[in-house]
């Protein structure tokens, strides 16, 4: 048995017997109550219940200040949280695996979503809880649903983005044939405007014999769309700039190839600045692959520089200083190597934290023929390439268009990973 506990007239906390004073609040024990003293039938009612209020008040007190506490390290210490919080979108518009982008609100409260399905149907949900918010449809759906690339790949297009103030939500929508800009408002989902953009598959005017364009590449924020397209049979690329609001084109780009002798050239990845005045454009041809900085307003190149291997991620640091170009980061100015990652099996995205001090990768396994069904998320110091964390995403849905797209919570305490459904991480501070 158990010796007896002494009683705190002051806390209630039960301290050992022997004690002069309260372990918890340095009081006198004045009084000493054990816990073997029982009151018993023959003392007075009054002091029974005096008594009996005083222990259950210590005892309440007690165990709501352990439960707070405890409740308070869940919070605050990441080595009692589970990295992976919570999955939703898992059934966007009644198909499995259907999400194709995602946008974090300014203020970090909502996510915005995107999917192949209801014509372009945006979900806005709430970011931690994954609770639906609200819908944001087409006021005349478009048969076809939303644009497809003519070259499928991971993350092909920044299809969703919020306005500055978190007041609007625009989306790419509607096949290419008939693509649009929409606007909604993000508290109802109400429609508040639409902006056809062109008509950016196109046939020769004669219908035969001439040199077809197909689109390669798109990037939306919340002022441009642009959108690479490329001659069939020429191979030739270019880039066009639309102004959303205005509905009106504002410059065309043309990549120049550095390898004069390559007999085909395709920009097949375009992906803003932070200022949103600059893109990146990754192209390739036989002999490897570049990369060129332009001035959108301007229509003039800024920079170029060349990478060997073949990627197809492309991400700006915050301040846009640098650029990261599959695993390897460069000087934007300069065009240097600064930065490597290694990455275990295929990366598919990368991102920085809003405080640039990280980098998060996406990378993926497969089982036959290399099908991706199996992933990792790895999270990197900026600056030194050092690995600071991997988690083991497990098995995944098969959903290559928008498979493994990153994005960091404005706050930088979470990151959105797309795997045909939203996966909700609670990035650990190492």
């Amino acid at each position: 048995m158990s010796s007896p506990h002494i009683f705190c007239s002051y806390c209630g906390f039960a301290n050992d017997p022997g004690m002069e004073h309260c372990h918890r609040c340095s009081q006198p024990l004045f009084g000493k109550i054990s816990n073997n003293s029982v009151p018993q039938l023959s003392i007075p009612r009054s002091r029974l219940s005096r008594r009996t209020i005083l222990w259950g008040v210590a005892a309440g007190t007690a165990a709501l200040s352990t439960g707070g506490y405890l409740v308070y390290r869940r919070l605050t210490d990441p080595s009692l949280l589970t990295s992976h919080l919570l999955t939703y979108a898992e059934n966007q518009g009644g198909i499995v695996g259907g999400v194709l982008d995602v946008a974090w609100s300014p203020d970090g409260r909502r996510v915005a979503s995107v999917a192949g399905v209801d014509d372009g149907a945006v979900q806005i949900w709430n970011a931690t809880t994954g609770e639906k918010l609200s819908t944001c449809k087409l006021e005349q759906p478009v048969p076809g649903g939303l644009p497809t690339l003519s070259v499928m790949g991971p993350a092909d297009g920044k299809r969703v983005v919020w306005s500055a103030d978190g007041k609007y939500i625009l989306a790419f929508v509607g096949p290419l044939e008939k693509p649009i800009v929409q606007v909604w408002n993000a508290a109802n989902g109400q429609r508040v405007r639409s902006f056809p953009v062109t008509q950016l598959l196109t046939l020769p005017a004669n219908g035969d014999g001439g040199d077809q364009l197909r689109v390669t590449a798109w990037a939306l924020n919340a002022r441009y769309l642009a959108v690479a397209k490329q001659f069939v049979l020429s191979g030739k690329p270019f880039v066009e700039v639309w102004d959303i609001a205005a509905g009106s084109k504002i410059s065309t780009l043309d990549p120049t190839s550095p390898d004069p002798g390559a007999s085909s050239r395709q920009c097949h990845r375009i992906t803003w600045a932070p200022d949103e005045k600059n893109v990146v454009l990754g192209c390739s041809t036989e002999k490897g692959e570049d990369f060129e900085i332009w001035d959108v307003t301007s229509g003039k190149s800024i920079s170029a520089f060349k990478k060997g291997d073949t990627t197809t991620m492309t991400a700006w640091s915050p301040d846009g200083k640098f650029l990261a170009a599959g695993t390897v980061a460069y000087d934007v100015e300069t065009g240097h190597k600064v930065t490597t990652y290694s990455v275990e099996w295929t990366p598919f995205s990368l991102a920085w934290s809003p405080d640039g001090k990280r980098v998060a990768v996406a990378s993926y396994r497969g089982e036959r023929y290399w099908v991706p069904t199996y992933g990792y998320l790895s999270v990197f110091d900026a600056s030194s390439g050092k690995q600071l964390a991997q988690y083991d995403q497990g098995r995944v849905d098969i959903a290559v268009s928008g498979m493994g797209l990153i994005a960091w919570s404005p706050n930088g305490k979470y990151l959105l990973v797309l795997n045909g459904h939203i996966d909700l991480w609670r990035m650990e501070q190492r």
